[in-house]
């Protein structure tokens, strides 16, 4: 057998045609970009970022009011449509933030009551939808004692502009010593809080 001439290579096998596609392939995949490589990742921290925009943008709302520090009004002198109720605001519209929310007694509120139940009325007088969730903690009834006494209200609220919806507070369970004082709410922009 004659020897190979000289800077002859043997065509290559099997194996080393692998070995040669598989290091072109992760060259290749190596030069490309991260986000062209890792498409779920990058789509799903894209939505991940859209939604921390639209929840931070909902919820900085601010605070609108003006403040002066001579004592004065503002510019404006209308009266304030967000001021609390009064003592006898049961049935007094109250305009919040988000609603116009109407408080009524449905059932007698007086001493020694184990139970008192009142409706909340909310009305959308805006353009758009507006929707508020109603826990037990938004509605608070004290008695003469001091103590307070949580409702047993959980709804979520999604009403239409120009519609309204009745919801009931109740409070139940309330101690055979009770005597009822007021009965404040912090629900849909609107302060509340009416003295019996």
């Amino acid at each position: 057998m004659t020897d190979p001439p000289q800077g002859f290579q043997p065509p290559p096998g099997k194996k080393e045609m692998k070995a040669q596609a598989a290091a072109a392939k992760a060259y290749h995949k190596s030069q490309s970009n991260w986000f062209a490589r890792h498409k779920f990742l990058t789509g799903l921290g894209a939505l991940i970022l859209l939604i921390v925009i639209i929840v931070a943008s909902s919820s900085s709302g601010g605070d609108d009011a003006v403040n002066t520090t001579d004592g004065g009004s503002s510019s404006n002198d209308a009266p304030s449509n967000d001021a609390p109720a009064s003592a006898d605001a049961f049935g007094t519209p109250i305009r919040g933030d988000k609603f116009t929310v109407t408080l009524t007694q449905s059932s007698a509120c007086a001493k020694g009551a184990t139970a008192c139940a009142f409706k909340a009325k909310y009305e959308n007088k805006g353009n758009e939808n507006k929707d508020e969730f109603l826990a037990s903690d938004d509605f608070k009834l004290f008695d003469k004692k001091g103590r307070s006494f949580d409702s047993t209200v959980f709804e979520a609220l999604d009403i239409q502009p120009g519609s309204s919806k009745n919801v009931d507070i109740n409070f139940e369970g309330l101690p055979a010593d009770f005597e009822p004082d007021r009965i404040e709410a912090d629900t849909g922009g609107a302060d509340i809080s009416i003295k019996f």
